[in-house]
């Protein structure tokens, strides 16, 4: 078993959609990968599935496991931060381990990108990385809060965020909840921790 395959956070949002009695339209911005989450909404009875990646490779996988697990899911490439889908056209909408993978102006965009499509009522989650998380800070800082590293020979931004900056990107949602936690990854032997911040919202009616 994968552990990418599992996560807390997104049975934690399947739980508010049970909650809040949302129609089954759900788009998952950065879909792609092995193991991708709409999988596992797909398997608790929601039919309209949508997702975008701007990785093609990340797609391919995730196209692949759908057609393995005989899932039907909507892929595209594109990017969050201009979602190609109208206003207020979704029931749901999140954004796992994904959008901290952008500096703070484009992060900002991506969020009211999400909160466009959201129909009113609609629910969201997004998982933002913590100003606290350290895993992150020993890379070249190219603004305050915003790190640079290289991986496969390929440059990735890590943006740390405090409360405040996020809420003020959720200044016109509903916050329903949100989850500030520190993961130590001892089998990594690393003194760091990563730091989240998770807020699961509602569009306002």
């Amino acid at each position: 078993m994968n552990r990418n395959e599992f996560t807390t956070e997104i049975y934690d949002f399947l739980w508010f959609l049970k909650q809040k009695e949302v129609g089954n339209k759900i788009l998952d911005c950065g879909a792609g990968g092995r193991y991708p989450k709409l999988g596992l909404l797909a398997k608790y009875g929601y039919k309209d599935l949508y997702g975008i990646d701007i990785s093609d490779d990340s797609l391919e996988s995730a196209k692949q496991f759908a057609k393995e697990n005989n899932i039907e899911i909507n892929l595209q490439k594109a990017n969050m931060k201009e979602i190609p889908f109208e206003d207020n056209s979704f029931d749901a909408v999140y954004s796992y381990n994904t959008i901290f993978h952008m500096t703070k102006k484009e992060i900002h965009q991506a969020v009211n990108e999400m909160i466009r499509i959201l129909k009113p009522g609609g629910i969201g989650f997004i998982n933002f990385l913590d100003i606290d998380d350290d895993l992150h800070k020993s890379a070249e800082e190219l603004a305050p809060g915003e790190y640079v590293e290289i991986f496969d020979g390929e440059k990735v931004i890590h943006t740390l965020l405090t409360e405040e900056e996020c809420e003020i990107m959720l200044k016109d949602v509903h916050i329903l909840e949100k989850q500030k936690k520190f993961i130590h990854r001892l089998e990594l032997d690393s003194k760091y921790k990563f730091g989240f911040l998770d807020y699961f919202f509602q569009k306002k009616k």
